[in-house]
């Protein structure tokens, strides 16, 4: 959602550590780890990552779980995004997702979003929900009633906003198409129903994999990106043209990026848990 990525941006200042909730509704276990292996390949650096190392450490972790659970893993994060998930919920277990959320993890900020069943009759050919997965979906009051009762149990603020316009005319009456609740913590002595946790004991997501992508605190990629540039100007220098193709310099440890292990981990480094 480019509107999440737009609240990352604009807060960049004090959130470094992003935790993403994706549902995965699949009702067969093939399935499902197929998509696990997928989202491992889809997060593995690019080649351009290599071009171009960044400057700030990013250790990408993917867990399997409910969001209904309590991980300690989960906890300290600054912003935590679900999307579209909640819908996917019975109702009792959408007050457990409230609780693990805002009172166990308790982040910063937190961004949720789910389909505005106002809409619905916008959507061509729709009879019923926008997916057989969906247990509900919410009208805008009804959205908002569950955030301000967030919000008193928890100590939030909210926001609301959308994505997908409705047509000219006709915003007022039926909203957006994805309705958006954006929670801010309030001061820490404004807290309340955080749980403590035993993090010995609240271990119960599964970690899939840690991918670490290559930055320029690690002393084997600052030093091939430098070989590159000192290439490049000297290139530069003896013939009087720029280079337009040089070979990434990739170290031996870069082939190991995707790893399951706790190495190569800076404090205060950037971390995204999906």
């Amino acid at each position: 959602c480019s509107w999440t990525y737009w609240v990352v941006y604009s807060m960049r200042r004090i959130i470094q550590n992003i935790c993403h909730f994706q549902c995965g509704w699949f009702s067969f276990t093939f399935v499902l780890d197929r998509l696990v292996r997928s989202c491992r390949y889809e997060l593995r650096p690019l080649p351009s990552d290599y071009l171009q190392p960044r400057v700030n450490q990013l250790r990408v972790e993917l867990f399997q779980g409910s969001v209904t659970q309590k991980d300690s893993r989960l906890r300290g994060f600054d912003l935590v995004t679900s999307i579209e998930l909640i819908e996917h919920l019975t109702l009792d277990d959408v007050e457990r997702f409230s609780s693990s959320l805002f009172g166990y993890m308790s982040p910063q900020v937190a961004i949720v979003s789910t389909p505005n069943s106002e809409y619905n009759p916008l959507l061509p050919g729709l009879a019923g929900f926008r997916h057989k997965d969906h247990k509900f979906e919410w009208t805008r009051a009804e959205f908002r009633s569950w955030a301000l009762k967030v919000c008193c149990d928890y100590g939030y603020e909210v926001e609301f906003t959308g994505v997908g316009r409705a047509p000219p005319g006709q915003q007022d009456q039926v909203g957006f198409c994805s309705q958006i609740a954006v929670f801010r913590r309030l001061r820490e002595g404004d807290r309340c129903n955080v749980w403590p946790g035993n993090d010995a004991e609240d271990l119960p997501y599964t970690k899939v994999t840690v991918i670490i992508y290559p930055s320029l605190r690690d002393s084997n990629h600052l030093r091939g990106f430098l070989l590159c540039e000192l290439f490049s100007c000297a290139k530069t220098l003896m013939t009087g043209s720029s280079v337009q193709n040089v070979v990434p310099f990739i170290p031996r440890k870069a082939e190991g990026v995707v790893q399951t292990g706790e190495n190569n981990f800076q404090p205060g480094s950037d971390k995204l848990r999906v």
